[in-house]
């Protein structure tokens, strides 16, 4: 678990199922979903969003398994086999699921400006 700001998350890593479906139990837990729990699904620039709502079209499935609509899917290049990167917000009372690609991008711009720093550039 790390802390950001006021918001802490946690972070975990998993497979997406032949049927679209993500579970990494320890981020489920820490988020207090449950089977049954109404979710709304949507996905932003770089990652699937699912936030937590009484209304929602989808629902946790047994064992914890968040489903993914095939149309985000295929929107954020996820196929059955990835590995994501799961990142929950109990504050929130949201999960972003981002692909490892995304990430080694993310990871890449942060790594790029810290080696700017390093190399005589002011804070």
């Amino acid at each position: 678990m790390s802390s950001t700001g006021t918001a802490s998350m946690t972070y975990g890593i998993a497979a997406v199922d032949a049927s679209g479906r993500v579970s990494e139990r320890g981020v489920l837990r820490a988020l207090g979903w449950r089977t049954g729990d109404r979710v709304r699904v949507w996905c932003s620039r770089n990652a699937v969003i699912v936030r937590s709502c009484v209304d929602g079209e989808l629902a946790v499935a047994e064992r914890g398994r968040v489903p993914i609509p095939s149309l985000l899917r295929e929107r954020c290049a996820i196929r059955p086999g990835d590995r994501v990167l799961l990142a929950g917000s109990a504050e929130y009372g949201v999960l972003l699921v981002h692909t490892m690609s995304t990430v080694e991008a993310m990871l890449a711009q942060h790594h790029a400006a810290c080696n700017g720093q390093e190399s005589g550039e002011a804070l």
